[in-house]
């Protein structure tokens, strides 16, 4: 299992809405508005969110800037990117499913 981080650029509102939503609900952490973190997800967990994102975006009318970007990511490197969080920050997002960021 891998964690991924994933970002998005979404001009529209309601667009960048349902895609925060859909990450949520399939258990994604939202680090900042947006950037989520997918944790210790499986190739085929990932795989089927990637297609769920692709429906959402080829459902809807969106201007050729938008993107999703979605990168693996060790604990040990989410530890060394992290630096303007203090740990107790980092160990909550890796071990309280709870814990968001709004």
């Amino acid at each position: 299992m891998t964690n991924y981080l994933i970002s998005y650029d979404i001009t529209d509102d309601k667009l960048r809405n349902k895609i925060a939503k859909t990450l949520k609900a399939k258990a994604c952490r939202r680090l900042q508005k947006s950037l989520f973190l997918a944790p210790a997800f499986k190739q085929a967990e990932i795989r089927a969110l990637e297609r769920a994102l692709n429906q959402i975006l080829q459902s809807t009318r969106r201007a050729d800037s938008d993107s999703i970007l979605c990168w693996p990511a060790s604990n040990p490197q989410l530890a060394n990117m992290l630096w303007a969080v203090n740990a107790l920050f980092f160990d909550k997002i890796i071990t309280d499913p709870d814990f968001l960021i709004a």
